[in-house]
């Protein structure tokens, strides 16, 4: 190629490359003729909307020509079922318990049976004779079930047999201590019976952070075939039930996972092999939030219960779907006292921490607290924590267990527990062979004495009661001691 040609070459490709720039200036000129541009994201200045709680379904499409508004917060469902077996009412006589004798409780080894089997029961006080336990009378509550060969095992223990008939029906009861036919004392907690295949009853053991989760516990008797075809069934399909787990014969346990359903009362059935076997109406209860967007608040748990003047007294306040900012959004009072200070803190969506910072001048006793936000009452607790008085004892307990033949320590824990107290403290026990030392003084919440139990020491129950300058001393969680076998 001469130079005159590379010449014409070289002027075409330039008169090619302006005719290019000239036709894309006119397309720009034209709308809709060019490229568009992608515009540049532009962050909102408001806060971004706060989205309900899943499983609710979040809309598909949202309109662009104004923007979304926070919607409202999805009503947090919290299971509020009967968890306590309700307690007949019976005239009780204490009076005709002779002098020097008291019962305290009666204790099951196991508070549940099937028909046909033995419920082994204590129990349990001070100042057992063998003239009193011929003196007594013991009935069961239920006539299917009949009560036989009350031993006096010690002084502070009684032993019995519940034995339940083979026809016995499915149900509860509550012992009695009678004395001349009248009744002088009546057990605190019960015993039941339940039939294979049937059911008691079911209880909520606990409610997720969520409020959209819980577990629950069913008190029934199957065995390992009839699990397989047992089932719970809510009223409702967006309430689910999930992982049944069982400790047969008499417990199934289970979660239950709750969707999208409206506030309301829901139902329960339970099924054996598609027949119903036990329902309850309303046992599930879906509530609106009464704190924040999606807070339920519920319950009250004090840390301890036992304070002295100048404490913090914590407590949790427990529910659901709480949000960091709820903290600042509540107020305690405690009603018969002043000058304490309150502080919410947010710990999970189902907690919050309560201190309450006592006054040095609070005043011994119960004392109620109540929970607030705004003007709204969302907690009112008549008897929240006690206020205790100098030389308040807890408990006592052998470190370690004893046993016939052997030698321990009796650990007294309390508070304020001044040295001249604790070492007035004399003891007294019904069994000559048990031994208590004198107590020696360890610090404001701890003491110690020594304690033996000879070798010819029956095991069970015994009271240790104690006096300090003369007066009778019980620690809260009582004065009986357990010798081991």
């Amino acid at each position: 190629m001469n130079k005159r040609e590379r010449a014409q070459r070289l002027a075409l490709i330039v008169v090619v490359i302006i005719i290019i720039v000239l036709l894309l200036r006119r397309c720009a000129g034209k709308p809709g003729t060019g490229p568009v541009s992608t515009p540049t994201p532009i962050a909102a200045a408001t806060a971004p909307p706060v989205l309900p709680p899943p499983p609710t379904p979040l809309p598909t499409a949202m309109p662009t020509a104004k923007p979304r508004a926070t919607p409202k917060a999805t009503p947090v469902p919290v299971a509020t079922p009967k968890t306590t077996l309700p307690k007949p009412r019976v005239d009780v006589h204490p009076e005709l318990i002779p002098k020097d004798i008291h019962i305290v409780r009666v204790y099951y080894v196991n508070m549940i049976g099937a028909p046909g089997d033995v419920i082994e029961f204590d129990i349990n006080g001070s100042g057992f004779t063998e003239a009193f336990q011929k003196m007594i009378t013991v009935q069961s509550g239920r006539a299917d079930v009949a009560v036989k060969d009350l031993t006096l095992v010690t002084p502070n223990q009684i032993h019995g047999r519940l034995v339940t008939d083979p026809a016995s029906k499915t149900d509860f009861s509550f012992p009695t201590v009678s004395i001349a036919g009248k009744t002088v004392f009546q057990a605190p907690e019960p015993f039941a019976v339940i039939r294979p295949a049937e059911v008691l009853n079911l209880v909520f053991t606990e409610m997720g952070e969520s409020g959209r989760t819980g577990r629950f516990r069913v008190f029934t008797n199957l065995t390992q075939d009839m699990f397989t075809r047992f089932s719970v069934i809510p009223a409702t399909s967006t309430i689910q039930i999930a992982s049944l787990s069982p400790t047969l014969p008499f417990i199934v346990d289970g979660s239950v996972l709750i969707g999208p359903a409206v506030t309301g009362d829901y139902g329960v059935q339970i099924q054996l092999a598609g027949k119903t076997i036990w329902q309850r109406d309303g046992i599930i209860r879906i509530v609106r939030p009464n704190l924040g967007q999606s807070g339920l608040v519920q319950h009250l748990q004090a840390e301890d219960g036992f304070h002295r003047p100048g404490d913090t007294a914590r407590f949790l306040v427990q529910g659901s779907g709480f949000r960091f900012e709820d903290a600042a959004a509540l107020v305690a009072d405690v009603k018969t006292i002043e000058g304490e200070s309150a502080t919410f803190l947010y710990l999970a969506p189902g907690r919050l921490g309560l201190d309450i910072k006592l006054p040095d001048n609070a005043p011994e006793g119960k004392h109620g607290l109540v929970v607030r936000a705004g003007d709204a009452v969302l907690l009112d607790v008549p008897n929240a924590f006690v206020v205790v008085p100098k030389n308040w004892m807890r408990d006592m307990r052998p470190q370690p267990p004893v046993k016939p033949g052997t030698a321990s320590q009796l650990v007294l824990s309390g508070r304020a527990l001044e040295k001249d107290f604790v070492e007035g403290i004399t003891t007294e026990v019904d069994e000559p062979g048990l031994i208590v030392g004198p107590f020696t003084w360890i610090d404001e919440r701890r003491a110690v004495a020594d304690i033996e139990a000879k070798p010819g020491v029956k095991p069970g129950d015994y009271e240790i009661r104690m006096k300090s300058a003369g007066k009778a001393v019980v620690p809260q969680a009582g004065d009986i001691v357990n010798v081991g076998r």
